[in-house]
């Protein structure tokens, strides 16, 4: 538990109308505190000795997994395949990094076809539907709660690693299923909004790479430089007939570099 029974009764004093305290802290009076183990089966499938040797799939390992997003895949056969690659998925799983948990590589899985396995380096939350939702389920595992909870028990570890009974024992304050889905379709928005700005922030560092390579080498002139002037060929490649081609040495002072003598 996050906090004492005696902790609990000091704090309750100071908690909002409408909001209780609990061991996850302070949350609405109409949700409650579960463990991932009771809202969702962990690990509901795995591949056994007895798995068809050329059984081929598609193999998701901890490095194809970075904060929510799958980076890549390997294609494999069972016979061959590494140690590791057990876990059986269905769309709508949640895998969490139970392998250094505090980088947050976790992943809510989007494909609809079969034969997907991932490393048992994950563990795989499959949400019970009346009880949760695996949107709600996996933007909770990058919450503070959650990660307290990691850090707390990964301390003084030189291996940072917990695994499926640490995870089902973890807690988290839990709405209605309806809420849950309002929630989750909340913070995919935001997602949406925040992908779409960081490919417009891209494609303005584009543009200005591109402008800077033409105003740098001359090939653009801003209005007022350059009229009526053409080009000519110099050791730096073609550049305005009014400009210069001078060394380094010729127009700094003092030149020195660290380090080197």
């Amino acid at each position: 538990m996050i906090m004492s029974k005696h902790q609990l009764a000091l704090d309750n004093s100071q908690v909002p109308e409408g909001y209780k305290q609990t061991e996850v802290g302070v949350i609405p009076e109409d949700w409650q505190v579960n463990k991932i183990g009771e809202i969702a089966n962990v690990d509901p499938e795995n591949l056994t000795a007895k798995t068809y040797a050329e059984y081929q799939f598609k193999y998701i390992s901890l490095e194809d997994v970075d904060r929510g997003t799958l980076k890549g895949y390997s294609e494999q056969v069972f016979s061959t395949s590494p140690s590791r690659a057990r876990r059986v998925l269905r769309y709508g799983d949640v895998l969490f990094s139970t392998v250094r948990p505090n980088l947050k590589s976790h992943l809510l899985f989007n494909k609809d076809d079969d034969d997907w396995v991932c490393s048992t380096g994950f563990s795989v939350l499959r949400c019970q539907n009346n009880l949760s939702i695996a949107a709600f389920l996996f933007f909770h595992l990058f919450s503070g709660n959650i990660n307290k909870q990691i850090e707390t028990l990964i301390a003084g570890s030189n291996y940072p690693a917990i695994n499926s009974s640490d995870v089902r024992k973890l807690e988290m304050a839990v709405p209605e299923v309806e809420e849950q889905r309002a929630i989750a379709q909340t913070l995919s928005d935001v997602d949406g909004l925040i992908a779409a700005l960081d490919k417009a922030i891209a494609k303005k560092r584009n543009i200005k790479t591109a402008t800077m390579q033409e105003l740098l080498t001359g090939k653009k002139r801003l209005p007022g430089f350059g009229e009526g002037k053409g080009y000519k060929n110099t050791e730096v490649g073609v550049i305005p007939e009014d400009w210069r081609c001078l060394r380094i040495s010729e127009v700094v002072v003092n030149m020195t570099c660290k380090g080197h003598r």
